[in-house]
């Protein structure tokens, strides 16, 4: 019995074809080396970009279309067990655990605070309308002195935001929801834009309409915080939130020791707004050369 192609070995035979392949990166949106890399295997498409591929490709192929999810690894390919609301699939709990226990120390951290927004992205927001999830985390202070400010670390997000973040510095204060959150205690949601009143935080240039923060907290202790903003107005749900509230468990879990600090040494202050910021943060590696 002949076997049925994959979607990579499709693409492949596609895209041998200059024009073809220069067509269909004009459709994707992307450039035509990643559809060779595609194919090759040596990269993946998001999901989003999975999906509109699969409706490109000519119908004489229909059949590759079922393949994706036995030729893609799970955590690239969402379907219906990421349907927003729904319970984390116990096989990206498999592959947390893998990577937590394979990865040297040195890079298992940085990892896995990737590897689980990448799936929060998938997972409530898999076309792709608009997400941004990031990671603050209080900023180790000097010996004898109390937590002033919060410091983005990573983040990922879908257009209009960009995919990755990590030259992005920001610092944050007692001002923002980042900071709010791990002085309360608890998570905070903000449903529109004219909820952003009450609060100092700039969001006027911001395509964010719902925000929602959650502490990551460890019995006394507080590592920092998760915010995630979405383009679409009351996006949040409860069940949205509960199920935000199983992935900060495991960022809190995943999270090293040494990042957790005790509530009481946590006195924010509040930070400059970010155009203030930039100028300084820009130069900062060139005045520590000097």
């Amino acid at each position: 019995m002949e076997k049925t192609p994959t979607w990579r070995t499709t693409l492949a035979n596609i895209v041998r074809d200059t024009r073809q392949r220069q067509k269909i990166a004009t459709q994707l949106n992307i450039h035509p080396v990643t559809l060779t890399r595609w194919a090759t295997g040596k990269s993946n498409p998001r999901p989003a970009k999975l999906h509109s591929l699969l409706s490109i490709l000519p119908q004489d192929h229909e059949q590759t279309h079922n393949s994706p999810a036995q030729d893609y690894a799970f955590h690239t390919l969402q379907t219906n067990i990421t349907t927003p609301g729904s319970e984390i699939h116990p096989e990206f709990y498999r592959q947390v655990l893998n990577t937590y226990t394979t990865l040297p120390s040195t890079l298992r951290e940085w990892s896995l605070n990737i590897l689980i927004m990448q799936q929060i992205l998938s997972h409530l927001d898999p076309r792709e309308l608009g997400m941004h999830v990031f990671l603050a985390y209080c900023n180790p202070p000097s010996p004898g002195k109390n937590i002033r400010s919060l410091r983005k670390i990573v983040g990922r997000g879908t257009p209009p935001w960009s995919y990755t973040d990590e030259h992005s510095i920001q610092f944050f204060g007692a001002e923002a929801l980042v900071g709010r959150a791990i002085l309360r205690g608890h998570p905070l949601v903000i449903t529109s834009h004219e909820d952003l009143d009450w609060s100092t935080l700039d969001q006027s240039q911001s395509p964010a309409k719902s925000i929602c923060v959650f502490p990551l907290l460890r019995a006394n202790q507080i590592a920092g915080s998760l915010c995630i903003m979405s383009t679409q107005p009351h996006f949040f749900s409860q069940l949205h939130l509960d199920l935000l509230q199983q992935y900060t468990n495991l960022l809190v879990i995943t999270c090293e020791d040494k990042t957790f600090f005790p509530y009481e040494e946590i006195t924010l202050s509040v930070m400059p707004p970010l155009e203030q910021q930039i100028p300084v943060l820009q130069s900062f590696q060139q005045r520590v050369m000097l």
